[in-house]
């Protein structure tokens, strides 16, 4: 029961495309200077299961984005454990203050015991903004790829 319920949790929280708004202004890190290296910095630290890190890309100001970091916490407490590999980015648009960045990458999700939950090729557009000299993930819309395909 209790690995359904965290394949139903991680799944709902990687899978479902959400709509995140909000941003900070308090942290100008070199991760944060271009909208490849905030998408980057955010899937180093869902690889990382780093909440703070999400938190300060993906500051919690709506119920959309209190859902991810909200999954992402609870994914830790269980244990579970993801891999992204073979990242690719290709801008789609980019003007001074938006930019829209698509990611192909696959994705591993393992429970506390290593059993595999997830392990697929995942595709999202991420849509940022410019607030304050550093970029901010606004919105995501995830895509299913074909199966067997690769990012």
């Amino acid at each position: 029961m209790l690995r359904i319920l965290l394949k139903l949790l991680i799944l709902s929280f990687i899978l479902t495309g959400l709509i995140v708004t909000g941003c900070t202004a308090n942290q100008k890190g070199s991760s944060f200077q271009t909208p490849e290296s905030t998408v980057t910095a955010l899937l180093q630290a869902y690889d990382k299961g780093d909440v703070a890190m999400v938190r300060d890309i993906l500051v919690p100001t709506d119920n959309a984005s209190s859902i991810i970091i909200q999954g992402l916490e609870n994914a830790n407490k269980l244990g579970a454990d993801f891999t992204i590999t073979n990242t690719t980015l290709e801008k789609i648009e980019q003007n001074d203050t938006e930019a829209s960045i698509l990611a192909k990458y696959h994705l591993t999700i393992t429970d506390s015991k290593h059993n595999v939950i997830f392990d697929g090729d995942t595709v999202e557009q991420y849509h940022l903004i410019k607030m304050n000299g550093r970029w901010y993930i606004t919105d995501l819309d995830q895509y299913t790829p074909p199966l067997n395909s690769k990012p």
